[in-house]
């Protein structure tokens, strides 16, 4: 994968690690970062070799949300906030479109457009150190990058209103009481324990991680009809792959299963 402006990625094994790169600045997102964002998950979700994803930043933050440099008066701040609202927007859609198990390592603060990009990921370990905000009433902005979405889809209706209302910064032990973080962890061991259950995920059946991924998602909007149907479209697909038979032939012979051989 080439280099980047705004992002860097490294690969260990069989774990992508993405960091957003602008630490002077604590990482704030533009169009570019987005769009580096999307080529590097597109790159991945095609790359055989990474199965699974650890997002991070760089320095002590996470992201500190949308570049307050580039929102100024007047036309060209309208169409760089524009292009890098439309850019939110495609890489939001490919990430939850996106099959393999994505971690987010949230190391300092996550707030406005960064909040939005930790809610993303599907599991998110937090440093102790971590802070959470949908600090946009700070601004006079309108919530965005979906964050308002993610929020209500995370914590219910009421809290996501008393959140963007208030701009109220949460703590990590707040964040994993609401269910924002699955694990809080020393600052110094934030990153080996994302990487650690990486790894777990990547030993995984792929295509079980990843159909499992999207049936929950689905969850959300479906009835418990439509839900058992398309759980019925993933049932065969799972039966005919060589993991499964793996995993069966493991479970008999009283051995660990070692998956791999089914590809997303």
């Amino acid at each position: 994968m080439r280099s980047f402006e705004t992002i860097r990625f490294e690969q260990e094994g069989a774990v992508g690690i993405v960091t957003l790169d602008r630490a002077d600045k604590m990482n704030p997102l533009n169009a570019l970062m987005f769009a580096e964002l999307q080529e590097a998950f597109g790159a991945m979700r095609n790359d055989p070799s990474v199965k699974a994803v650890v997002l991070t930043g760089a320095g002590k933050a996470f992201c500190s949300g949308g570049d307050v440099g580039e929102l100024q008066t007047g036309s060209l701040a309208a169409r760089s906030f524009m292009a890098a609202r439309t850019a939110s927007r495609d890489f939001a859609m490919d990430v939850k479109a996106f099959e393999k198990p994505v971690i987010g390592a949230v190391n300092g603060i996550a707030a406005g457009g960064g909040a939005a990009l930790a809610m993303m990921c599907d599991v998110v370990y937090a440093s102790e150190r971590a802070a959470f905000s949908i600090i946009f009433r700070r601004v006079g902005m309108v919530p965005d990058c979906g964050s308002l979405y993610l929020l209500t889809q995370l914590v219910g209706p009421a809290k996501a209103k008393q959140l963007a209302m208030s701009g109220e910064i949460l703590g990590a032990r707040d964040m994993l009481d609401l269910g924002i973080a699955q694990k809080v962890c020393e600052p110094a061991n934030l990153m080996e324990e994302a990487k650690e259950f990486a790894r777990e995920c990547a030993e995984g059946p792929a295509l079980v991680l990843g159909l499992s991924k999207m049936l929950i998602d689905r969850a959300k909007t479906m009835s418990i009809e439509e839900f058992f149907d398309y759980e019925s479209l993933c049932l065969p697909l799972v039966m005919e792959s060589e993991d499964f038979h793996e995993g069966v032939s493991a479970f008999v012979e009283k051995r660990p299963a070692v998956f791999g051989r089914s590809a997303l």
